[in-house]
């Protein structure tokens, strides 16, 4: 009687480990975002994608006080991807964008007040690596949104 107590709790044991892996939705994603968060991904398999997302705010006292955006950092292991957007600014307006004080391009806002950079190293595009960096984006010199990755 000992031994088939045992063999069900044991089973039981099993299964609600097995249950708490696979419902877990938390997991590959968080450790991708630890991973990226060190620098990591830089190598490897082809098939592991590392990718971490923030958002871009505007500072107290900013020239277009209602701006906001995101970056986006992905790297596949051989390619590296880097999206700036920012939103909510003046159609026309010319931004610049800096990785860690250094510039990395630039675009002008559309109709709708968006502006967006996209680089992608399998297009020849020198990606940076902004893992421990602040991303900006600024106006005429001005402070338009950042934050730090």
């Amino acid at each position: 009687m000992y031994q088939q107590f045992m063999a069900v709790l044991s089973a039981v044991a099993v299964a609600g480990t097995l249950g708490a892996c696979s419902t877990d939705s938390t997991g590959p994603a968080n450790q991708a975002n630890v991973a990226s968060a060190k620098g990591s991904g830089s190598g490897g398999d082809s098939d592991s994608s590392d990718r971490v997302e923030i958002q871009l705010a505007a500072p107290s006292g900013a020239i277009f006080p209602g701006a906001d955006g995101k970056a986006k950092y992905r790297d596949r292991g051989g390619e590296q991807q880097l999206e700036i957007e920012v939103e909510d600014i003046p159609p026309g307006t010319l931004i610049d964008f800096f990785v860690g004080g250094a510039p990395v391009g630039s675009a002008t806002a559309d109709g709708l007040g968006n502006a967006e950079l996209r680089l992608n190293s399998d297009e020849g595009d020198a990606v940076p690596n902004p893992i421990g960096q602040t991303v900006e984006a600024r106006s005429g010199g001005a402070l338009v949104v950042s934050g730090s990755f």
